[in-house]
């Protein structure tokens, strides 16, 4: 676009008439109006952005715990059985023997599989041990290889099956300890 500079045809003394081809930049910056529509805009979504942040980091922080609300107590009438039953379980965890961990043992599983397995064995509150190391855990050791050797990984996968080896390992220790053994605890179990 060509402007005719007043200025340069005043100071032109001859007439000379003077083209100056005007700035884009410069005639943008001219329109007050142009420019403010997209700083509004901007504005506006940054706002509406940090709006939506600070609305999900609020939800994430009551999410994982920050509710502040008391956890409403049961009636009393209805669970009077099932408070009794706690009460019992309480009381059996306070009464808890001995743990007796055993060395992690490598098991070979069905269909080339192996299974890395490590026990521990809670015992009775009646057994008194001085140290862990004074309990025999060679029969223990047999008992988990016998019993998981040969197994399918498609039996130890579910949590349903993981249970069910452990009920039927904690029946197999009964011959060798009798009572003493009363828990199994898998502390690692890696299968492969």
């Amino acid at each position: 676009m060509w402007k005719w500079s007043e200025t340069d045809l005043s100071q032109n003394s001859a007439n000379k008439e003077v083209c100056v081809m005007s700035d884009k930049k410069s005639s943008e910056k001219a329109d007050p109006t142009a420019e403010a529509a997209p700083a509004k805009s901007g504005g506006l979504l940054r706002t509406v952005v940090i709006v939506f942040l600070l609305i999900g980091i609020a939800g994430v922080g009551f999410v994982l715990g920050g509710r502040g609300a008391a956890v409403p107590a049961a009636p009393a009438a209805a669970d009077g059985a099932a408070a009794e039953a706690e009460k019992e379980a309480e009381k059996e965890k306070e009464k808890k023997g001995p743990i007796v961990e055993m060395e992690p043992i490598n098991v070979n599983l069905a269909e080339g599989h192996y299974l890395r397995i490590a026990v521990a064995l809670g015992l009775s509150p009646e057994v008194e041990l001085k140290e862990p190391e004074e309990f025999d855990k060679a029969a223990a050791s047999d008992v988990v290889l016998g019993t998981f050797s040969g197994m399918a990984m498609a039996d130890l996968t579910s949590t349903e099956g993981r249970e069910k080896a452990r009920e039927h390992l904690l029946k197999a220790l009964e011959p060798h300890y009798g009572k003493e053994v009363v828990h199994v605890y898998f502390t690692e179990f890696v299968m492969q």
